[in-house]
């Protein structure tokens, strides 16, 4: 156990050393999306499993090793959630109290940026296979001492880990189109000619959006970055109405170039979906449902 949660940290950077080697549901897949301790983890599992039911019993000392599963799992829940920066959970359910605020920044550094899809990958992952596990263990124990088994609080934990990630994730995209809304606020629309062109701001939210999403959904499957956009958007449309309404001395043609501008900045965020790097391509339920196909028949494997 210690040294399987232990060796994470350098199983982020082998991890991300092979990030780009995926392709479809299959183990490389699962290497590739998922850190390699959480494989470790479930396959130690699935052994002490089978060993406990074929060698030692299946009753009360099999429903007593699924307790010692437990507390391993939420250590190792424990120890991804670490590995996440600091963020404000609540401020994505209230966007139009952050203006003018920076408390709710997140910036992801380049390996950060690589390492968080990846966690809420492995958080998925994890949600899934142990339901798996769960099945697993029903199917072995006997029945006075299935019916006590309960593994509802770990799969919890994993779906409120990969749900903060996505969180962390929506606020560093915003974080880095937060300068953008500054440089709106203080064009000059009042000195406006003639509308037409996109101010120049337009391309630079545009710009922002390529330097940091292909990174993030290069570890995402595509539910999960949808998921990503709906939050990111939900909370940064709400700053640009609020935005929109704090401009002042808008003449006639400051505000035909207005409606230019945001009519620009909604196209882009409706083409969200199409710059989704190459790794939003496999498919994480056929990853999860061979998870949990081969802890119920006791092979190798994710």
């Amino acid at each position: 156990r210690g040294n399987t949660i232990n060796n994470n940290n350098n199983n982020n950077n082998a991890n991300n050393n092979n990030s780009n080697s995926g392709g479809g549901g299959g183990e490389a897949s699962v290497h590739a999306r998922v850190l390699p301790s959480a494989l470790q983890i479930f396959l130690r599992i699935r052994a002490s499993l089978s060993r406990c039911a074929q060698i030692v019993s299946r009753g009360r000392p099999l429903l007593e090793l699924g307790g010692a599963f437990k507390d391993v799992l939420r250590s190792y829940q424990r120890n991804l959630t670490n590995r996440l920066p600091p963020f404000d959970p609540l401020a994505l359910s209230a966007p139009e109290s952050v203006a003018g605020s920076k408390t709710w920044f997140v910036r992801l550094d380049p390996i950060d940026r690589r390492v968080i899809p990846r966690l809420q990958a492995t958080a998925e992952y994890c949600r899934e296979t142990v339901e798996g596990l769960y099945e697993a263990m029903k199917k072995e124990l006997k029945p006075a001492f299935a019916e006590r088994l309960n593994l509802d609080a770990e799969e919890s934990a994993f779906a409120k880990l990969s749900f903060d990630c996505i969180t962390v994730m929506s606020l560093a995209v915003n974080t880095q189109l937060d300068p953008i809304l500054q440089q709106m606020l203080q064009y000059r629309y009042d000195k406006v000619i003639d509308s037409g062109a996109e101010s120049p701001f337009v391309s630079n939210f545009s710009d922002a959006l390529d330097d940091i999403l292909p990174d993030l959904s290069a570890g995402l499957d595509e539910a999960s970055f949808s998921f990503l956009l709906d939050k990111m958007a939900r909370f940064f449309i709400p700053r640009l109405h609020d935005l929109i309404l704090r401009l002042r001395n808008l003449a006639h043609v400051g505000i035909a170039q207005l409606i230019v501008d945001v009519d620009k900045i909604k196209k882009i965020l409706v083409d969200l979906p199409s710059r989704a790097g190459p790794g939003a391509v496999y498919d994480a339920d056929n990853v999860a449902v061979s998870g949990r196909a081969k802890l119920l028949s006791g092979g190798e494997g994710g």
